[in-house]
């Protein structure tokens, strides 16, 4: 097989199936897939491909930095929640969790910011203050974090992530949290209402969010679907 001009030459790792490629000057490829009839044992690519994959790789490792960099951030804020946790007493708080979705975060209890939006990391002050405690080993696991309360009324943030990490649906509850309770937030869709005709039959089922207080139901919030902006507001539901 002929090297193109100003080409470099790069071993083609074997497990990837494929036995060589040809990478031209306009920077197209033509991949050679193994057969009996391809035996070539090198890629020859071009300097300007070349050094467009030298950026991107260098942006993968980047990348990859930052990633291990927030796995190590996550890493030191468990160990402190930790450690708050086993010095601080506090029998008489409310115990609060979230459910439902494959993970939810806290956003703000009263004026006490919780997890960040963007970087999801765990406020310092919330830590310091004891209002976050791990039900998880860590908190890379999804609904990793609860929150210790002070019994009175309260106004509580949450984030539930029912469909895709980046797509947030949050609810704003004020409630008189009661000592030595348990209490949930429950999110999950509402499939028992009836279609009346088939227009209404294609619109999705509204989200809903139980708050239950030791297993037991004592207020309900659903976002009903609007069909010209689709979105709406978590409404409470009254009996």
């Amino acid at each position: 097989m002929k090297k193109k001009p100003n080409s470099l030459v790069l071993g083609f790792s074997k497990k990837f199936k494929a036995k060589g490629c040809i990478f031209t000057h306009d920077n197209t490829a033509q991949l050679l897939l193994t057969s009996g009839h391809h035996q070539h044992d090198q890629c020859f690519i071009t300097q300007g491909w070349a050094s467009k994959m030298t950026k991107v790789l260098g942006q993968c490792v980047i990348a990859g930095l930052l990633f291990s960099t927030l796995s190590a951030c996550q890493w030191v804020d468990s160990a402190r929640i930790k450690q708050v946790e086993y010095s601080e007493n506090t029998p008489t708080n409310a115990l609060i969790y979230c459910a439902g979705t494959h993970n939810c975060e806290f956003e703000r209890l009263g004026d006490v910011f919780i997890v960040d939006a963007k970087t999801h990391r765990v406020n310092a002050d919330a830590i310091d203050k004891g209002l976050v405690r791990l039900q998880a080993k860590t908190l890379n696991q999804p609904n990793a974090l609860y929150l210790s309360a002070p019994a009175k009324q309260q106004e509580l943030v949450i984030r539930f992530y029912p469909i895709s990490p980046d797509r947030a649906e949050t609810l704003h509850v004020i409630h008189a949290f009661k000592a030595k309770q348990t209490y949930t937030f429950k999110m999950y869709r509402d499939r028992t209402r009836q279609h009346v005709n088939l227009l209404n039959a294609s619109v999705p089922d509204p989200l809903c969010v139980d708050l239950q207080q030791q297993q037991k139901t004592i207020r309900r919030f659903c976002r009903p679907y609007d069909p010209q902006t689709g979105l709406g507001e978590f409404v409470e539901q009254k009996n």
